[in-house]
């Protein structure tokens, strides 16, 4: 901190020193100013502001503290014959300043610090060397021997020009602190002072330290010759000696604000100080390039997913995933798998394994149908291209279906277990209500609208769906619908009672009429509005997951085995009569068909489709024209859905017999389904008598 005490004034700005107020108690001169002896001299000619600091530093000397008041008796009668002559010239000097700059302490500095930061110091530089200074110079000639030992000491250490010095002050000077001094300087007597004390209490340099050790070792000699030399020549004495920060405010990196006036001595400076300040911990570190940052990003990444990757199966368990009944065309099995992550840590895993049924008849069906060809194909392709499609729209609703995992050609497929993210599935006795069937069916119009924008982007060509063989083919159409109607009217016989026997004869319908119900759903399909259909989209192939309140807020379809180009009816149609309960189909139907037609027409604003769109008119339109298919549908498996007999239906009965056997009629021994079934059946009834 002393430090600060040896700022020097280059003799050519002698009109520069600061005006010395007398404070109280003060010692005056002969002339009535205020003493000014030794380092308190230093201090106000050389500092830039008037430093208390330094008095109280000097106080803490014994040698300077005697110099400092008249009854003290002179050490050297030479030095107080410098200390008079000094103080007149000084006090000539601050007569001059007081008058000129009555704040700054050296107002041609202030000057340079705000108008040419680099002429100003020049001009030190170059006028440093000379002594004008006579009295300095008698002060020099009659220093003590160990003081010029120091002083020579130090400019052999530093025969180069105060440039180096202030070169090294340059470089590791603190950019705010010297800021602030240059800023506040005028008004405070030195807050460089005062904001050392604040942040750097301890000296920064140890070579303070060692100067000060050095000059008390001496009886102070040093600090005496260094004041009357530094008041007399600063140029030579206060820019010179690197070795000797102490002596010199502007020579001291590690104290930076020792003199403001340093930091405007070259342009090259902040460059030095952005440098220096990453070591001494005070600038920002410089970032990363672009490229580090992808590379850091992409070794990030790698290292996630490898902690979530799977590195070693432990343990696979398997349990049947669907109830006997549920699922007809293939077997479901759920897997278990206790895993190893390649973060070290246990985990359980679940999927869902579809493979071909074991019935031989059943199996044969799958394998000539390509059923398991055409699901893994959905997965790989149209779904796939659905989710890039979301991506690209910046779609932030959930995809509407499960990942596929692995599968093999084409016989067994893996997926993920939905039942992992709270997805679960609702009993198929209860049906569906108004909000199950709101959040599935707007959904299904996201699907069915994605659809149409891949077609349009030529991703789905309509020729390579297959036809739906519930409307495509006769065999399916005599088996199914013909001997289901058969039994469904020998169920009613049986167990309703005599009341509806003219009803239950009246379900006996025609094979040709069938037929050409039925099939006539399929055709002129080129001049309809007609989009990728699901196929089996009902309430065992649907997963809802709920909040807080057990409400629906998201859905996810499985199953897509039999996925066709068609009328979007078909999909609705079948959902609806095969999964809502039937008073809420039947009460709010044009209900669930505008939620169905507001969202077509938000996902095809969503997804950008340009094509033609169809009215809510035309949805209408096309769900009378295939109400026959969904009434049938209704008639035969209602009651198959909603019962808890396992063996309501044998699919491969069916298939083996053409329908005469696999379909127990003692599922309408339920009287319940009287109120749920009739409407609809006499609908029916009508829709043939016209």
């Amino acid at each position: 901190m002393k430090a600060f005490c040896k700022k020097v004034t280059s003799p050519g700005h002698s009109k520069k020193t600061t005006e010395a107020k007398a404070k109280p108690g003060q010692l005056k001169n002969e002339n009535g100013d205020p003493e000014i002896t030794g380092r308190k001299k230093l201090k106000t000619e050389a500092s830039p502001s008037k430093t208390p600091d330094c008095e109280a530093d000097t106080s803490a000397n014994p040698v300077i503290k005697k110099m400092k008041t008249e009854d003290s008796a002179p050490e050297n009668p030479g030095r107080e014959e410098i200390r008079a002559e000094a103080a007149a010239s000084a006090n000539s000097v601050s007569e001059e300043v007081r008058t000129e700059a009555p704040v700054s302490t050296t107002p041609g500095h202030e000057e340079a610090r705000t108008e040419d930061p680099v002429s100003s110091n020049s001009e030190v530089r170059t006028e440093a060397p000379v002594s004008l200074n006579p009295v300095s110079e008698e002060a020099r000639t009659e220093a003590s021997a160990s003081t010029n030992a120091v002083c020579e000491k130090a400019r052999s250490d530093a025969p180069v020009s105060a440039n180096i010095v202030i070169e090294e002050a340059r470089t590791e000077a603190l950019v705010s602190i010297n800021s602030e001094v240059r800023t506040e300087a005028p008004v405070s007597e030195n807050p460089a002072h005062e904001e050392l004390r604040r942040e750097a209490p301890i000296p920064a340099n140890p070579g303070h330290e060692e100067v000060r050790d050095e000059g008390s070792a001496s009886g102070n000699q040093g600090h005496e010759e260094a004041s009357s030399e530094d008041s007399g020549n600063p140029g030579q004495n206060g820019r010179e000696d690197s070795t000797s920060p102490g002596q010199n405010g502007r020579e001291d990196s590690s104290s930076p604000g020792q003199n403001g006036r340093e930091d405007s001595a070259s342009p090259a400076q902040d460059n030095n100080e952005q440098e220096d300040s990453t070591n001494q911990g005070q600038g920002s570190e410089e970032p990363p390039s672009p490229e580090m940052e992808i590379l850091m990003l992409e070794a990030a990444l790698e290292r996630l997913d490898q902690q979530h990757k799977v590195q070693g199966v432990l343990k696979i368990t398997k349990e049947q995933a669907v109830p006997r009944g549920e699922n007809f065309l293939s077997s479901v099995t759920r897997q278990t798998v206790e895993v190893v992550l390649g973060s070290g840590r246990r985990a359980t895993r679940r999927f869902i394994l579809k493979e071909m049924p074991k019935e031989t008849l059943t199996r044969n069906v799958c394998k000539n149908s390509g059923i398991f060809k055409l699901e893994i194909n959905t997965y790989k392709i149209v779904l796939k291209e659905m989710e890039y499609l979301m991506a690209e729209c910046g779609d932030t609703d959930d995809v509407l279906w499960c990942q596929l995992i692995k599968y093999e050609p084409y016989n067994s497929i893996l997926l993920e277990d939905l039942t992992d993210f709270g997805f679960r599935t609702v009993r198929r006795q209860s049906c569906l209500d108004f909000d199950h069937g709101v959040i599935a069916i707007r959904n299904i119009a996201r699907f069915h609208a994605m659809s149409k924008v891949l077609q349009d982007r030529g991703i789905i060509n309509p020729l390579d769906t297959q036809p739906y063989s519930l409307i495509g083919d006769k065999n399916t159409v005599k088996s199914f619908f013909y001997k289901g109607y058969e039994a469904v009217s020998e169920g009613i016989k049986k167990y309703w009672g005599r009341e509806w026997f003219e009803l239950a004869d009246k379900l006996r319908l025609p094979l040709e009429y069938l037929l050409e119900k039925m099939l006539g759903i399929g055709l002129d399909i080129e001049n309809r509005f007609c989009v990728l259909n699901h196929g089996d989209c009902w309430s065992n192939n649907l997963m809802f997951k709920y909040d807080w309140r057990n409400k629906p807020i998201a859905v996810r379809f499985l199953d897509f085995q039999a996925p066709h180009y068609n009328t979007p009816a078909i999909d609705l149609t079948y959902f609806l009569h095969q999964s809502m309960v039937p008073v809420v189909r039947r009460t709010r139907f044009v209900e669930l068909l505008e939620h169905y037609y507001e969202s077509l027409l938000r996902s095809f604003d969503k997804y950008k489709y340009s094509g033609p769109r169809p009215s809510f008119d035309d949805i209408l339109n096309e769900m009378e024209r295939v109400s026959f298919f969904g009434l049938s549908m209704f008639a035969i498996r209602h009651a198959v859905v909603t019962t808890d007999m396992e063996d309501a239906m044998d699919l491969e009965r069916i298939l083996v017999t053409e329908g005469e056997e696999g379909l127990n009629i003692d599922i309408f021994r339920d009287l319940s389904l009287i109120e749920r079934m009739v409407p609809d059946l006499r609908l029916i009834v009508n829709l043939h008598a016209r």
